[in-house]
């Protein structure tokens, strides 16, 4: 009887350690999965560029991967899906909604690394602005956006805003290019196309570089044809820098809370 009860007592013994070790182990993938879901969860969710047909939305992943957009105008329907122009693995995303109706609220989610996000427990709410009869005329505003060793930054989202107007957005190039048509920019109201003086309207832009960094710059679109090169992780004052001289890249410092 005696010796009958020592393979019990070991037993249970066993059966203790590995709930103990299936415990932790079940923690750990716990925590595993959180600190996933925190990598590719999106951040700086950004709606820009809205017309009477289209919007953009960006936003940002601390780890790379792939994203779109679910989309619908009503709430519980979201059928509609828009992707990413690129199918590479980013920090940075870029999507357009496209063949959209005037004046007409449309709702979003965030598909980021196969899991949908909404904005804290309700979906994200875009209006679309009205049908504008005038052509809006083009004002082509270009740069550069650079590291501080003077390589370009591939994949950085540039927002734009020129004298209090609905902001514009684009992804940079390869090369690190940028290019906005500041003659679409519209009004808050999305009215109206905004006007402006090319020497006296400033333009205030901001780049979302991922794991880069970011930068910001100030000008007149004068001085933005092309602009100086904007430097990651600094901020940049042009508003007394003639068009000409492109190559300057001030040293101000760039402080983020």
């Amino acid at each position: 009887m005696k010796d009958s009860s020592i393979p019990t007592i070991l037993a249970v013994a066993i059966l203790l350690v590995g709930i103990t070790d299936g415990v932790i182990f079940i923690r750990n993938k716990q925590i595993f999965n959180i600190y996933a879901l925190n990598e590719t969860s999106p951040k700086n969710v950004r709606v820009t560029n809205i017309k009477d047909s289209s919007f953009t939305i960006s936003w940002t992943t601390d780890r790379k991967t792939s994203g779109f957009i679910r989309w619908g105008k009503t709430e519980p329907f979201l059928n509609r899906v828009s992707l990413s122009p690129s199918e590479k693995s980013s920090h940075t995303h870029f999507v357009n909604v496209e063949g959209l109706s005037p004046r007409t609220a449309y709702f979003f989610k965030i598909n980021s690394g196969g899991k949908e996000f909404d904005n804290n427990g309700i979906n994200w709410k875009v209006q679309t602005g009205e049908l504008i009869s005038t052509q809006s005329q083009a004002y082509i505003i270009s740069g550069k956006i650079i590291t501080s060793l003077g390589e370009p930054v591939e994949g950085a989202l540039v927002y734009t805003v020129i004298g209090g107007s609905s902001p514009l957005s684009t992804l940079t190039t390869k090369e690190g290019g940028w290019t906005i048509n500041i003659g679409q920019a519209r009004t808050l109201s999305l009215a109206n196309y905004i006007s402006f003086d090319e020497e006296k309207t400033p333009i205030e832009i901001l780049v979302q570089g991922g794991p880069n960094g970011i930068a910001s710059a100030y000008m007149y679109s004068v001085s933005a044809k092309p602009a100086p090169p904007i430097v990651i992780g600094k901020t940049h004052n042009f508003k007394n820098t003639p068009s000409e001289e492109i190559n300057y890249v001030p040293e101000a410092r760039i402080d983020f809370p």
